[in-house]
């Protein structure tokens, strides 16, 4: 300390702000490394916990998906279940799709009948969806297009 306030008299006030800076830096590192206590790490170390940080990330992620699926299955069955509540209300909404005859509205009543085709399986029988399809379809057996769809998503056997 004496050598700092020496080197302030002699005019050397920037070399002491230094020195002083210097001392006090020294003085903190040596501070948090007594803190931290923590020793070095290998590069071996360092690849090892990283190797285990992405297994956990992994199973994280894993559980995540698990549950969302699970939970889009809980949905879909409370769907299907709504949906087998009220058949003929199911019937006559893919009515409408149907008799606009635009391949969107195609696509929109294959979905609809694929839905009504597993509450059936689920809730009913699958031979009464058959029943149901065959009377659905009388109306409908000139529009080629929509019978494509059916026979691809598996419920119309094209004969």
């Amino acid at each position: 300390m004496n050598s700092i306030l020496k080197q302030l008299l002699e005019g050397e006030g920037q070399q002491a702000e230094r020195s002083l800076k210097n001392r006090f830096a020294s003085w903190r590192r040596g501070l948090q490394a007594a803190e931290t206590g923590a020793s070095r790490r290998t590069v071996g170390e360092l690849r090892q916990n990283a190797e285990m940080a992405r297994q956990i990330r992994l199973e994280r992620q894993e559980h995540d998906r698990r549950q969302r699926e699970l939970k889009r299955r809980k949905e879909r069955d409370a769907y299907l279940r709504r949906l087998s509540n009220d058949f003929p209300k199911a019937w006559a909404s893919v009515r409408e799709p149907v008799e606009r005859g635009s391949g969107l509205g195609y696509d929109e009543a294959c979905r609809a009948l694929v839905d009504i085709s597993e509450a059936y399986t689920l809730y009913s029988t699958k031979k009464r969806f058959q029943q149901e399809l065959k009377k659905f379809m009388a109306k409908h057996l000139r529009r080629k297009a929509l019978i494509q769809r059916l026979v691809e998503a598996g419920i119309w056997e094209d004969r």
